[in-house]
Formats: C-alpha cells, sequence, structure tokens
C-alpha cells in the first residue's frame, strides 16, 4: 500500500470520527479491512455531499464537483491522483470491486442537488433516491460481503436506499425548504389539495399531517422488502445492516407519531438509542422487525 492510500485512510478514519451520522458508529462491527473501506467510502460521499451543500455561487459548486469527479475518474481509470482521499476511495473500489458506475451515479445525484429540486412523481423521486441513496448501498454490499448469484437481492438493496432516503426529505423537509428543494413528490401534495407555493406551518391542519403520515408508511413499506436482503449478506454484513436500518426505522417512527416536530427542529437519536440499536444489531437480538404498513 502507497504512503498516499495510507494517509487517504488515516484521513478518511478522523473524517468518519468527527461525523455526526446515522451509519459510522456501526462500521466498528466490521472487521479492519473492511471498516477501512467504509472509512473512505464515507468520506466521498461526505466531500461529495458537501460541494453540493456548500454556500459557494452555483457555479463555483458546479466547478468544484467537476473538478472532483475529474479526479475520482482519472484515478478510477489507473492515471493516479495527488489527492489522499481519492487514492483511499480508488483502493477501496479495486480491493472491494465495487462497480465504477455506482460512484459516479452518486455524484451525478449530488450535482443534481446545485438546481432548485422537485419531483412530479414517485417514480421521479425514486429514480433520485436511486442515485443519491442505493447507489451507495449497493457499494456497501461490496465492502460487507454478500451473495451476488442471486439477483433477488438487487430489489430489498434499492428498497433500502429509498426508504433511508425518504426518511431523511421527512426529516429535513424544513431545511431543504429554505433551500428551494422540494423532495416530496408534487402528485403526493395535489392529492391532498396543497400548494407547493404555500408556507409550510400549518400542521396542524389535516392535509398536512396526511400528508407526512402517507410517506411514512410509503417508507415503512419499503423498510420492510429491505430486510429480505439479510439473507443475501455475510454475517459481519448482516450486523451492519440491521445497525443502519435500525436507526432509519427509530427515525421514521419518531417523525410519524409528531409530524410537527420536524419543523421545530432536526429529529435525532440520543447517545442512549444508539447504543441500544448498535448492542441489538451486533446480538441479532431481538430480530429487527418491521410490519408492512396497513
Amino acid at each position: 500500500m502507497s504512503e498516499l492510500v495510507e494517509q487517504g485512510y488515516v484521513r478518511a478514519a478522523e473524517i468518519v470520527a468527527n461525523a455526526k451520522s446515522n451509519f459510522t458508529s456501526v462500521f466498528k462491527t466490521l472487521a479492519p479491512d473492511k471498516q477501512k473501506g467504509m472509512n473512505a467510502l464515507y468520506s466521498f460521499c461526505r466531500h461529495s455531499d458537501d460541494l453540493s451543500d456548500s454556500s459557494e455561487p452555483i457555479d463555483r459548486k458546479r466547478e468544484q464537483l467537476e473538478e472532483w469527479t475529474g479526479s475520482i475518474r482519472e484515478s478510477l481509470s489507473g492515471r493516479g491522483t495527488s489527492n489522499p482521499i481519492v487514492a483511499a476511495l480508488t483502493d477501496t473500489v479495486e480491493t472491494f470491486s465495487i462497480p465504477h458506475q455506482y460512484i459516479f451515479d452518486l455524484l451525478r445525484g449530488v450535482t443534481g442537488d446545485l438546481e432548485p429540486v422537485s419531483f412530479e412523481t414517485m417514480t421521479d423521486l425514486r429514480a433520485y433516491s436511486y442515485l443519491v441513496a442505493s447507489s451507495v448501498g449497493l457499494s456497501c454490499l461490496h465492502i460487507w460481503g454478500f451473495d451476488s448469484t442471486d439477483e433477488a437481492y438487487l430489489r430489498p438493496a434499492l428498497d433500502c436506499g429509498i426508504a433511508m432516503q425518504i426518511t431523511n426529505i421527512l426529516r429535513d423537509v424544513n431545511e431543504d425548504f429554505q433551500r428551494n428543494r422540494v423532495y416530496i413528490p408534487k402528485e403526493d401534495w395535489l392529492d391532498r389539495g396543497l400548494d407547493l407555493n404555500c408556507q409550510i406551518e400549518p400542521f396542524k391542519d389535516a392535509p398536512w399531517k396526511d400528508l407526512i403520515h402517507f410517506e411514512c408508511r410509503r417508507a415503512q413499506n419499503l423498510f420492510h422488502s429491505a430486510l429480505n436482503l439479510q439473507k443475501y449478506l455475510d454475517p459481519p454484513g448482516r450486523k451492519i445492516f440491521r445497525g443502519m436500518i435500525g436507526r432509519y426505522w427509530a427515525i421514521l417512527k419518531k417523525i410519524r407519531r409528531d409530524p410537527a416536530k420536524i419543523l421545530r427542529k432536526r429529529i435525532a437519536l440520543s447517545s442512549f438509542e444508539k447504543l441500544k440499536l448498535n448492542a441489538q444489531a451486533i446480538l441479532g437480538f431481538p430480530a429487527l422487525k418491521i410490519p408492512k404498513a396497513s
């Protein structure tokens, strides 16, 4: 391993240690080489997202993302890099045979966030969620280890990413509105007589609550489907998968109980809740169950 790659893994571990994420604390359930791979993948995703969400002018952000994408493309094609994070990502992609397409799909997704976002239908949201979430999940599978001989793994893997993305959307709905991003499909708003141009305030009103509850049920059913992925994962992968999906499911339940809360603050889990979910994921007890929504 080159000195630059080693520097990249060290830097990635620092980024993960400083992150406040629903993902990172469960990386430690993996073997050291897989943990390093997850650190590198997370650091790549984090930097890509930060470039898209920065306060720079749009043209400058687009330029930075193009430069970042170009540096990754060159490194993955064997032309090398001077960026330690890119070097660590490239080593991870090669070590675990991650398809390059997944990396560039994520970059396409965050680049799309530079412009005002809105989706007409769930089909549109599903396509976007694949880019920014499911592509990352599919990359993770290659690090964790999974049975790729049965292509039936693909549906729950895709559904898992989409369910997590919907949960993120609900949790961040107020903040995204300030950025002119409306991720909840327009058809869902209009079905309830809601105007996309109105201020997002009257959560006491039935249509608002119905909208959020509807999206929660949709995400719940996708999580229910995603649980089928467990049987295709190697044992260490099942632990980290249960840890990740368990946290998102816990957040979604909090949103469902009190939709108005997402306008007051960002929904998060307490340290105790996180520790409890981690322990349950590692021990596999109690079994994670997510019922199908009625």
